[in-house]
């Protein structure tokens, strides 16, 4: 099976573009507001446990709609292109009320390093890049 080729990574809510890394045109999103992910092969919405963009130090716990067939798989990529860590997940949901397409999964992220963060989902037959901004703790 050939990979599906990702879309660009541009994260919408009910007004517009948010919480990508072009902070210029990007409106926060706020905690508990679903946003949709361009994706290959199918759909792909989050669910964030809290304020986007995040700071550096923050534990962020993010609930994935996704639809297609097979595991999901979330790659954390910081801004230096390292791979950051997973606290948990992606673990599967029995059910919510998270009323999007596709299964859901739970994950959860340590955010140590500033900049745009590339959170890289995939199923077998869909994929997705969300971009994700850090920005510095507040002193």
């Amino acid at each position: 099976m050939a990979e599906p080729t990702l879309a660009e990574p541009t994260l919408a809510g009910p007004t517009g573009p948010v919480a990508g890394c072009d902070s210029q045109r990007a409106e926060p999103l706020d905690p508990l507001q679903p946003f949709d992910v361009p994706a290959t092969g199918g759909t792909v919405t989050g669910l964030a446990f809290g304020a986007v963009p995040a700071r550096v130090g923050d534990e962020l716990k993010i609930v994935w709609r996704v639809t297609g067939t097979g595991d999901l798989s979330v790659r954390p990529v910081r801004p230096d292109g390292t791979e950051g860590e997973l606290v948990f997940g992606p673990e599967p949901h029995g059910g919510s009320n998270f009323a999007a397409p596709g299964d859901e999964w739970g994950t959860g992220f340590v955010l140590d390093q500033a900049g745009c963060w590339q959170l890289e989902l995939s199923r077998d037959d869909v994929a997705a890049t969300v971009p994700l901004l850090v920005e510095e703790a507040a002193a």
